[in-house]
C-alpha cells in the first residue's frame, strides 16, 4: 500500500457480492421485505425520482447514491417492523444510512468507517461526481427497482 501524506493511496474496493449482501441485510432489518439483487445489468432508469446521496469525508472518502421509485419508500414503510410512528421518508433515509455504513465497514474496516461523518441528503444526477461510478448495483425491492452507485475517491481496485 502506498502512502501519501499518511493516507493510503490504494485500498481494496469490495466486489458486487459484498454490496448485494449488505443491501439485503440492511433491508431485512426492517422486516419481511422482498428483495432480489439484479446484478450489474439492471435498470438504470431515468424515472427513479426518490434519490439520496451519502458522502463520507476524511480518511475514507466515498459517495453513494441510492435511487428508486417513490413507491418503494411507501412499500418499505408498509412492510417494516420498525416504529410505525416514523415517517416513510425517515425510514428510507435510515435504511440508506444503514446500508452505506455496512459497505463502509467492509470496504475501509470498522475503525476507519466509525470515524466517518455520514451525511445524507436528497440528490439528483446533477449532484453526482463528474465521472462514471466505480461500482453499480441494481435490485428489485417489492415491485420497485433500486439503483445504487458508488464513487470511491482516490481509490483504485486492488486485485
Amino acid at each position: 500500500m502506498n502512502l501519501s501524506n499518511g493516507l493510503p493511496m490504494e485500498m481494496p474496493v469490495k466486489g458486487q457480492e459484498a454490496y448485494n449482501s449488505h443491501f439485503v441485510q440492511s433491508l431485512r432489518r426492517f422486516g419481511d421485505v422482498s428483495v432480489y439483487p439484479m446484478g450489474k445489468a439492471g435498470f438504470h432508469r431515468e424515472d427513479l425520482f426518490l434519490e439520496r446521496m451519502v458522502r463520507l469525508q476524511g480518511l475514507a472518502p466515498m459517495t453513494c447514491v441510492v435511487r428508486t421509485s417513490r413507491y418503494m419508500e411507501d412499500y418499505l414503510a408498509e412492510t417494516t417492523a420498525m416504529n410505525r410512528k416514523t415517517s416513510s421518508t425517515a425510514l428510507f433515509d435510515q435504511f440508506v444510512l444503514d446500508y452505506v455504513q455496512g459497505v463502509a465497514r467492509q470496504t475501509f474496516g470498522p475503525s476507519r468507517a466509525a470515524a466517518q461523518d455520514f451525511s445524507i441528503h436528497p440528490s439528483d444526477p446533477t449532484f453526482w461526481p463528474a465521472r462514471p461510478a466505480d461500482a453499480v448495483c441494481h435490485f428489485l425491492v417489492g415491485a420497485w427497482p433500486v439503483d445504487v452507485f458508488f464513487w470511491f475517491n482516490n481509490l483504485r481496485q486492488v486485485a
